[in-house]
């Protein structure tokens, strides 16, 4: 499987079956074998599932491959958010901080998909960013931006309500 990643049509067929596959056998010997981001022919579905699988294998820089793909069509728009805001598969932190840097450096398209994520992601650094973004010159962020800033709120509000306070044994 392997030896087929070097060929473009076979890795569109296995690529990212091997990908993950190389991620969970922690094949760090196959990584390079594995980064093929600069190829304009790529598809986003290998792009992603061997970004991801190089992330999960700590090439923490293909969290950025990962963040660059997210405009790259509607499959890219649809999967990579839910992937990103899943704590238990890439930390917070981390997309924190790619989420603020898209706010501030991305283009229209992906400023737009940082701020609608922007609402699940309780850094206060996301919070400062999205400030921000009230004020971008594309209407559509800063619809996106408004929304994130009240789910925000709400979902702070709730989990206010639903954690106890300190010291409470109830």
């Amino acid at each position: 499987m392997v030896a087929m990643i070097d060929d473009f049509v076979e890795r569109q067929r296995i690529g990212p079956f091997a990908a993950i596959t190389m991620a969970h056998a922690g094949r760090e010997d196959l990584a390079d074998q594995f980064e093929y981001f600069s190829d304009e022919d790529e598809t986003t579905w290998w792009r992603m599932i061997a970004a991801f699988s190089l992330l999960e294998m700590g090439h923490a820089e293909h969290l950025e491959t990962l963040f660059d793909s997210l405009t790259m069509g509607t499959l890219a728009a649809q999967y990579l958010p839910s992937l990103l805001l899943d704590a238990d598969l890439v930390p917070s932190a981390q997309v924190a901080a790619g989420v603020v840097r898209e706010l501030h450096e991305g283009t229209e398209e992906e400023r737009e998909t940082a701020a609608w994520m922007a609402a699940w992601l309780p850094q206060a650094v996301v919070g400062r960013a999205l400030e921000s973004a009230l004020q971008d010159p594309d209407p559509r962020v800063r619809h996106a931006a408004a929304w994130a800033r009240a789910k925000r709120a709400t979902i702070q509000a709730v989990e206010g309500i639903s954690r106890p306070a300190k010291g409470d044994n109830s």
